[in-house]
């Protein structure tokens, strides 16, 4: 697999070959579906909750006489049918949103979600951007390697948490960065361009092929 490769001071990008295991892989959209959806359901807190009619504030006194209306039998307003009343089969606080996909499958999930960005050309490599300083500069190469979509994203991975590129790129609302270590499918897939620094590439495909 061949991708194109970004320098700050480069007017045009020259080429870099890259692992086919890890950027040239089998495409497998159910399995990253099943990815993303357990990652977005291991972010739920499951801390919601609903009060029952039993506990809502109010009076438990009977609204209205039982027959002679023509109405409906009421005993309270705290049924669920009326407003200010409880909730009826609502969240407890108590449920468990946590899913598990296995090491293996995470992996082939990821290789998916690369090689299909891949394929549409949207995965571009940076390379001597370890001397920029300014977030002027940073900006300036991401409009290099950003197409003229309004609001796309870009996702840079860089080497660690320590990187130096994240205060240079911080202030930038259309990127975000991401350790190699830490990258999922759910972020490859939300994001339009995904930039990976030279110094990030060998970490990403050794984490991926281990």
């Amino acid at each position: 697999m061949i991708l194109p490769t970004y320098t700050p001071k480069s007017a045009k990008p020259t080429t870099t070959k890259v692992s086919d295991k890890v950027f040239g892989g089998k495409i497998n959209p159910i399995l990253m579906a099943q990815a993303i959806r357990v990652y977005l359901s291991n972010q739920r807190q499951g801390t919601k909750h609903a009060k029952t009619r039993g506990e809502v504030h109010g009076t438990g006194k009977k609204i209205y006489r039982q027959k002679g209306t023509g109405r409906a039998r009421h005993g309270d307003r705290l049924a669920p049918i009326f407003v200010k009343g409880g909730v009826a089969h609502g969240p407890k606080g108590t449920e468990n949103y946590t899913r598990k996909l296995t090491r293996t499958l995470r992996g082939q999930a990821l290789i998916s979600a690369l090689s299909a960005k891949a394929k549409a050309k949207k995965i571009v490599l940076l390379d001597k951007i370890g001397n920029l300083t300014k977030t002027k500069l940073m900006s300036e190469l991401m409009a290099k390697i950003s197409t003229p979509k309004k609001h796309s994203r870009i996702a840079l991975i860089v080497d660690s948490t320590n990187s130096p590129l994240i205060r240079v790129a911080k202030n930038l609302s259309s990127v975000s960065l991401y350790p190699a270590t830490q990258i999922t499918t759910y972020d490859i897939i939300k994001h339009h361009t995904i930039a990976i620094t030279s110094e990030s590439l060998p970490i990403l495909e050794k984490r991926i092929q281990k």
